[in-house]
């Protein structure tokens, strides 16, 4: 197995779908982790989007991001064309 120690550290991170939030130690001392969490059509959830999350720190700053087509939410980027379907994509390149 990889030793990450020796790839050295990161400044800003992903959190996905509730993931486990990485360990301090793959980071600087000071570092940002956007929680990028579930789509949501919950106006009570997404008053914690751009918010930091309880996990936050001095050091870790953790700030949720919740995906909603509501004002609320992060948006989404729309669908403009579903023509490219995974198979034609394959076929293709």
């Amino acid at each position: 197995m990889e030793d990450f120690g020796k790839m050295g550290k990161s400044q800003v991170a992903l959190s996905l779908f509730h993931a486990p939030i990485p360990e301090k130690s793959y980071f600087f001392h000071k570092s940002l982790v956007l929680r990028i969490d579930y789509l949501s059509f919950d106006p009570q959830w997404l008053s914690f989007h751009e918010r930091e999350h309880i996990s936050s720190s001095e050091n870790q700053k953790v700030i949720e991001l919740i995906p909603s087509p509501l004002s609320l939410g992060a948006g989404l980027l729309p669908v403009l064309d579903t023509f490219y379907s995974r198979s034609f994509l394959a076929e293709r390149f």
